[in-house]
């Protein structure tokens, strides 16, 4: 098995990185963004999803256990991608940088 697949400690501790993906959503919601926190433990790989709309970009932002990340940020007004990460492999050293990119496209 992959360190990577270890949700609890390893390279990528998906319970510590959850928790503070859902707490920087409660901020994001503070600040007056609409914010949709999702968690899904049902399959093979548990995964934390935060949607996030401003006044000019709508994004999402997902994490899986294994350590994958992916994120999407669209223009509202056009509609345009403004960026597209997919596959990414987050370590937890790797992974509030990730967010601070999505957050930067997202012109938060």
């Amino acid at each position: 098995m992959s360190p990577l697949t270890n949700i609890e400690g390893g390279p990528f501790d998906f319970q510590k990185w959850r928790s503070w993906l859902e707490q920087r959503g409660e901020g994001l919601l503070a600040e007056g963004y609409e914010v949709k926190y999702g968690f899904t433990d049902a399959h093979s790989s548990p995964k934390a999803n935060l949607g996030v709309s401003s006044a000019v970009t709508v994004g999402y932002f997902t994490s899986w256990s294994a350590g994958y990340c992916d994120f999407e940020v669209l223009d509202k007004g056009s509609g345009r991608r403004l960026v597209d990460r997919m596959g990414l492999i987050l370590e937890d050293s790797t992974f509030e940088a990730a967010f601070q990119d999505f957050q930067k496209h997202m012109k938060l």
